[in-house]
């Protein structure tokens, strides 16, 4: 959940960063939708000390419609910005890095799909969850050290990264601190069996993987 969250912000601040003057004014907008729209929907079951006033429901109306309507108002994003023109300006920031570009098209095509699968309940998604051992004995992957927790902490780190980037970008940070921090994080989550011949290097050598520590603090810990 942690993963798909990042990568849909990550859209949005990359939209930000190209609408610094509209952004406030649809952000507020959008709040305001959401507000009037709970306060509707609570008041319906009893729960607030009042209905929506005759003006407050016509102010919902309007941004209803604003928003795309009843059927679209409640999932589209709140920038009024539909999805392939939010990835497409994350794409324009990496055009000159071809590499990273086709990184972020695997994200968005590949690693947001699965995302997606494994938080909802189907057929597919339990596919996926669900170990077989050697013994042919089925398990579901818990919450942690599962198959899959390295590489979703590897895939949340790039979203963080891609965040974080375009921020200093736009507001003139250093990136030097956070580009070190993405490289080690990605280099300590790779797999020792990445690396052949490790178990015979000496304690004090350096790893491997690029996290310029010595393997026994590292790999071999």
């Amino acid at each position: 959940m942690m993963n798909r969250a990042l990568f849909e912000d990550l859209l949005d601040v990359h939209w930000v960063a190209a609408n610094l003057e509209s952004a406030p004014e649809r952000a507020d907008q959008h709040d305001r939708l959401m507000a009037l729209a709970e306060h509707d929907l609570e008041s319906s079951f009893g729960r607030t000390d009042r209905p929506l006033t005759d003006e407050e429901r016509v102010e919902l109306d309007d941004l209803v419609e604003i928003y795309g309507g009843r059927g679209r108002a409640f999932k589209a994003s709140w920038t009024r910005t539909p999805y392939p023109d939010r990835l497409s300006l994350v794409q324009s920031r990496w055009e000159d890095e071809p590499e990273a570009r086709h990184v972020i098209e695997v994200i968005y095509e590949v690693i947001q799909r699965q995302n997606n699968l494994l938080l909802h309940s189907s057929p597919s998604g339990f596919r996926q969850t669900i170990t077989s051992g050697p013994d042919g004995r089925h398990q579901l992957n818990r919450a942690g050290p599962d198959g899959r927790w390295r590489e979703a902490l590897i895939h949340g780190s790039g979203a963080f990264y891609m965040s974080g980037r375009v921020l200093a970008q736009v507001f003139g940070f250093d990136k030097e601190d956070m580009a070190e921090a993405f490289s080690q994080t990605t280099n300590f989550l790779r797999s020792v069996s990445e690396f052949e011949g490790i178990d015979r290097l000496q304690p004090d050598a350096e790893c491997p993987c690029g996290s310029t520590l010595g393997v026994s603090r590292c790999h071999l810990s």
